[in-house]
């Protein structure tokens, strides 16, 4: 069946005559029968896609059963296309519409419960539809807090507010908005707008306007209702916002913590009680809020000169939200702030700083700190040539263009030089390079792979004496640096094992989302002990009696084992060089 038939049909619903001839040749008796075919189903979104629902005929019976149908993808789509009606209609949507809807509040299906939410809300934005669905009274406890947004339309208007206050709302919610809901919606927010900005970045010579139509739709919806613009709406809701204190509140909030830059908490905070107040502004009856504390200069400093680009950003969208009203376009036009008004003279809810330098351009810090720690390493201009070298291409390997020559040189080295490789001096030396910078791990294991270090013997005596020169009153010895700690090697004095915790990598703390805390001049760094060689290679006379057998044993093999065990290290060695370079 061709796609045009139902246009063609559909074509004729939008009048009387039509609709006669329609019901004259039984096509809604047959569009009945379609629509309830399990098979089908394709049919009856054709239906209720083409038919006309202007006058009130067949069509919108044939709507009310399929938003009552036992299949709950019908009952969605049914749903959904009538609230695209009702975006679509530029008159007062009629009243049948708003009791369909109404009816599908009490769905099974909270998908279906979701998409009547969502029309509903677009119906309400004209006030005919508001009231009479106030009228109807509908019960939204079951939705929890899906039914929020709808809750707060309710707000707007002053038989909304009796009702709502009737059912023990209003108080209770403004408690909730006053104590978590504030920075949720600040949230809530952020994220939409990130978004909406995220798909506008398409491709502009690509013939897919897709992204762009998406794009609008997102900034059309970014903004939900807010609970105190809401309530100032009347004036009983102004009343009781004055009765609570929360403006008073937050006015002085916004006075103590206007040139904030470093603490998050304070900062996330500020945002969200901007966002509140900057809904309460966007209305005739809570602009006076503003003017009486003297707010609107805190918020326009803030767009200027505050060194958060978060809360500058936030400020600018409060700004546009005061300019909703004709008074707030006359107040910011005296702090220089200009609104951007349609053809008609209406509002578009956005403000623009005539002097735009002032709002664009940001301070400049005058405390900063070094980007990379400074390691003071003394085996890297106290070592030897070999010691020099190892340390250098180990640094050289973070280099991604000198990759390639600083692991050959190491291996290299390792060949011509092994017994450095066992050596635990250059073992921490490299260890502290490691730690203090940044490093992919396929290159940590190149490295690590490299020393055959062995902790055993006297080797845990060097150790403890390290922890002692380091934290000498302290039973686990730890090397930090100020704002950032480094590797700490941590050995427990009092265990009879001796074994070597985990070495942690702490990084720094920000001060601010937007503005780091900098800590004037560079961070000092914690001295590293440079303890002898000898410490670490002793000689067979100071060893205890395991080790002098083991040593011995080790002396006494022969040529061969030696010879094979020096190709095998190298072929491993060949190998990791090729994984590093590939």
């Amino acid at each position: 069946m061709r796609p045009g038939y139902f246009e063609m049909l559909g074509i004729l619903c939008k009048t009387r005559n039509g609709a006669r001839l329609l019901e004259k040749f039984k096509i809604f008796n047959l569009y009945y029968r379609l629509s309830e075919l399990r098979s089908r189903d394709y049919i009856a979104m054709r239906i209720i896609a083409t038919m006309d629902y202007s006058i009130d005929e067949h069509p919108r019976v044939i709507l009310s059963k399929c938003m009552t149908s036992g299949y709950k993808h019908i009952r969605l789509y049914a749903t959904q296309h009538l609230g695209t009606v009702i975006k679509n209609d530029k008159n007062e949507f009629n009243d049948w519409g708003i009791r369909l809807l109404c009816t599908q509040l009490c769905d099974p299906s909270q998908d279906v419960c979701l998409m009547a939410i969502r029309a509903l809300d677009d119906a309400c934005t004209q006030r005919k539809n508001l009231d009479h669905l106030i009228r109807l009274r509908p019960n939204l406890d079951h939705l929890g807090e899906a039914g929020n947004p709808l809750l707060l339309r309710f707000l707007s208007t002053s038989k909304g507010v009796q009702y709502l206050h009737d059912m023990s709302y209003i108080e209770g919610e403004m408690d909730d908005w006053d104590s978590w809901a504030n920075r949720q919606y600040m949230i809530q927010t952020e994220v939409k707008l990130a978004r909406a900005m995220e798909l506008q970045r398409f491709n502009y010579f690509s013939e897919d306007g897709k992204n762009e139509g998406e794009a609008m739709q997102q900034l059309e919806h970014v903004l939900t209702p807010h609970f105190y613009g809401e309530l100032t709406r009347t004036e009983e809701g102004c009343e009781l916002l004055k009765r609570k204190g929360h403006f008073a509140r937050y006015a002085c909030y916004i006075r103590e913590h206007c040139a904030e830059s470093k603490d998050p908490v304070i900062i996330t905070e500020l945002k969200s009680i901007l966002w509140a107040v900057g809904n309460i502004g966007s209305t005739a009856n809570g602009l006076p809020f503003l003017e009486k504390e003297e707010l609107i200069k805190y918020i326009v400093g803030i767009a200027e000169r505050s060194k958060v680009l978060s809360l500058k950003g936030t400020c600018f969208y409060i700004l546009g939200l005061m300019c909703k009203t004709k008074q707030g376009i006359e107040i910011l036009e005296n702090f220089g702030w200009q609104g951007i008004l349609h053809r008609d003279g209406t509002s578009r809810g956005l403000c623009l700083p005539k002097n735009l330098d002032r709002f664009l351009e940001v301070p400049r810090w005058d405390q900063y700190r070094e980007t990379l720690p400074r390691v003071d390493i003394p085996l890297a201009t106290e070592g030897d040539a070999v010691e020099r070298e190892v340390l250098k291409a180990t640094g050289e390997l973070g280099n991604h263009i000198l990759t390639n020559g600083a692991s050959k040189n190491l291996a290299k080295i390792k060949s011509e030089y092994p017994t450095y490789f066992s050596n635990l001096t250059l073992y921490s030396a490299v260890l502290d390079v490691l730690s203090h910078y940044h490093f992919r791990l396929p290159i940590r294991r190149f490295v690590l792979g490299l020393f055959d270090v062995k902790f055993e013997g006297n080797v845990w005596d060097y150790l403890d004496s390290i922890g002692e020169s380091v934290a000498p009153s302290s039973t686990t010895a730890e090397v930090e640096d100020k704002g950032f700690a480094g590797v700490a090697i941590r050995t427990s004095f009092d265990s009879p094992t001796r074994m070597i915790s985990t070495a942690e990598f702490l990084p720094m703390t920000p001060g601010s989302p937007m503005t780091p805390e900098f800590t004037k001049g560079s961070s000092s760094s914690s001295p590293s002990p440079s303890p002898s060689p000898s410490a670490v290679s002793l000689p067979l006379s100071q060893q205890g009696p395991v080790e002098s057998e083991a040593a011995k044993e080790g002396e006494v093999r022969n040529e061969e084992q030696v010879r094979e065990e020096g190709t095998t290290e190298k072929e491993s060695r060949e190998e990791t060089t090729e994984d590093v370079e590939t």
